[in-house]
């Protein structure tokens, strides 16, 4: 038996618990996907379920919706490729059949067009410049193997101030990393999703 609970912390923002109980009348924790070591049991009477307000289930809409506005605009992209019978898919984290939390996916998105197939990752700016901080190394990784085995591989940005989608390559985030500093929309390509029909 496993619970998901929403809790409001001290510190702001929503928290994510999962509570998966063992053969022994005991709890696991996990936090945002990962166990709590200590302390890794809780005793069933310890343990109090917390309720889901509407004040909490507003927030928690909240932060779902923040930075989701370019994954929303893809998402709908692919419904229109596949009325074009084009191929693309989004990539989920790996859980275990329980939902447990394994490792976040490589990148965002897929797409099979007839000439070449193209991954990516999706991101939201609010300022005039990307953070090189925003790039996570794994996803960095993952999109230059892809890149250097043909793929087009690249991180998707979206300005909102300019509303600008602008197209960085993974290769050249890779050879910034590790130095502070940010990408404008300039030193991009902007991005036009119908590349993806050709």
């Amino acid at each position: 038996m496993s619970y998901t609970y929403y809790v409001h912390e001290r510190a702001g923002g929503i928290a994510e618990y999962y509570v998966q109980r063992t053969n022994k009348g005991l709890y696991l924790i996990f936090k945002d996907g990962k166990r709590l070591l200590a302390p890794a049991y809780i005793p069933l009477r310890n343990l109090r379920r917390r309720r889901w307000t509407k004040w909490r289930q507003k927030e928690a809409g909240r932060k779902m919706k923040k930075g989701s506005y370019l994954e929303r605009e893809i998402d709908r992209v692919l419904k229109f490729l596949d009325t074009r019978g084009i191929h693309g898919h989004k990539n989920h984290p790996k859980r275990l059949n329980d939902g447990t939390y394994i490792e976040g996916e490589p990148f965002d998105y897929e797409v099979f067009s007839p000439s070449r197939l193209w991954c990516f990752d999706t991101k939201e700016c609010e300022s005039d410049a990307w953070p090189l901080s925003k790039a996570k190394l794994s996803q960095v990784d993952s999109l230059v193997k892809c890149a250097r085995a043909g793929a087009e591989a690249f991180f998707l940005v979206w300005f909102a101030k300019t509303r600008r989608l602008v197209r960085f390559d993974a290769e050249l985030i890779a050879a910034r990393l590790g130095k502070e500093g940010s990408l404008t929309p300039d030193e991009g390509v902007v991005f036009d999703w119908q590349v993806f029909l050709k």
